[in-house]
């Protein structure tokens, strides 16, 4: 059976240190329990109940508008702000800001010129929103509304 089962540590240091046998129990509980879950009776009922608890508290998490229109909004209203200062704002990692901004710049909407060490942003105001239902309107006159 070791044989069949790919390690990534020799043979001897699994025996030894006994961790195959673990990976092996949680690995053969996990599958019993999906599988074999309906025999679980009252422990599925108590883990659905749990799982609609933590979904009805989660369901009512959305916003309107996405996280790209959150930093532009931001930038709209700061120009000189900092992208650390946008993730807190918008509640997303600076690394999907960085790409949020690179997004934005790419289809026209933002422009990034670098004044020392810092970065000021301008936004493009006549530029039109991107979805066939509001492609009538420029991100200017969003921006108006939501300032």
């Amino acid at each position: 059976m070791m044989s069949s089962i790919p390690v990534i540590l020799s043979e001897d240091k699994i025996e030894s240190t006994g961790i195959l046998h673990e990976y092996l129990f949680m690995f053969y509980f996990s599958v019993y329990f999906i599988f074999a879950g309906t025999r679980l009776g009252g422990n599925m009922k108590k883990l659905k109940k749990i799982s609609d608890t933590v979904n009805s508290q989660t369901k009512h998490n959305w916003t309107f508008l996405s996280n790209h229109s959150h930093v532009l909004i931001c930038l709209y209203r700061d120009p000189e702000t900092r992208l650390r200062d946008i993730a807190i704002s918008v509640g997303i990692t600076e690394r999907a800001i960085a790409k949020i901004v690179e997004d934005l710049e790419i289809a026209g909407f933002l422009e990034k010129t670098k004044e020392g060490r810092r970065n000021k942003y301008k936004v493009h105001k006549n530029v039109y929103l991107r979805h066939q239902l509001e492609s009538h309107k420029t991100v200017g006159e969003l921006l108006d509304l939501l300032k």
